[in-house]
């Protein structure tokens, strides 16, 4: 009898240990899980000035980026092959919320960290990719115009970015994520700090860079003078 006691709580330690471990490891590859490398604008007309890389929190809890670090990769490269690394310890995401790491905050909407690369801050391919880390756990990446051996989700590569004022490179509505680049990622509009518009829709209603944005504002400013001192002459 004493016997069979002892090895029912042996085997209830061994299950409740078994319930805690699996708890943990769950909880742990959820959260990481949860911050994905979302949108990316790494080539415009001539110089590169605009480009940002956004990430999205696709979970449920705020997720606090200390020890998180954002790593740009070239892939012609077998030594040393990361050129950029941004260290991301003091930022946050809230869930559903987005962060936008960029070169030049007065070219880029809604830029939370602007690194200071104000051109070519990202490197246009081929072969290249951005990964994110939590210390040297890697999170999400991402590699376009080729393959990164570790880095790329799937067996290949995203599309090429779009050399225009107006697109980028952002994952499916409704942030898929099925650990396949190709699949994942699609051409559409710049949005950064907003939900993506991928695979269709009105690239004219996307995110403006600021410059434009004045512009457009003091076009408009100039355009309502010039109606009421219209209708005032009309009025006399």
């Amino acid at each position: 009898m004493l016997i069979q006691l002892k090895e029912e709580y042996t085997m209830k330690k061994i299950f409740y240990f078994t319930c805690i471990s699996i708890l943990i490891i769950c909880t742990f590859s959820t959260a990481n899980a949860t911050v994905l490398i979302n949108e990316i604008d790494y080539d415009q007309p001539g110089t590169d000035t605009a480009e940002f890389v956004e990430l999205f929190n696709s979970g449920l809890d705020d997720i606090y980026l200390d020890n998180y670090h954002l790593d740009f990769i070239n892939g012609g490269l077998a030594v040393t092959p990361t050129y950029h690394s941004f260290d991301l310890t003091g930022y946050s995401l809230a869930a559903g919320s987005y962060l936008v790491i960029c070169g030049d905050a007065s070219m880029v909407m809604n830029c939370n960290f602007d690194t200071g690369k104000s051109s070519n801050m990202i490197q246009n391919g081929s072969s290249d990719g951005i990964a994110l880390y939590s210390g040297s756990i890697l999170i999400d990446a991402i590699t376009y115009e080729g393959v990164i051996d570790g880095i790329t989700e799937g067996l290949n590569g995203a599309l090429p970015d779009d050399p225009s004022n107006t697109m980028s490179i952002g994952r499916l509505m409704g942030h898929q994520d099925t650990n396949d680049n190709a699949s994942d990622f699609e051409s559409g509009c710049i949005t950064p700090g907003t939900a993506n518009i991928t695979g269709s829709g009105n690239c004219s209603v996307a995110a403006v860079p600021l410059p434009s944005i004045i512009w457009l504002f003091a076009s408009g400013l100039i355009g309502m003078v010039i109606n009421a001192k219209k209708i005032k002459m009309v009025q006399k």
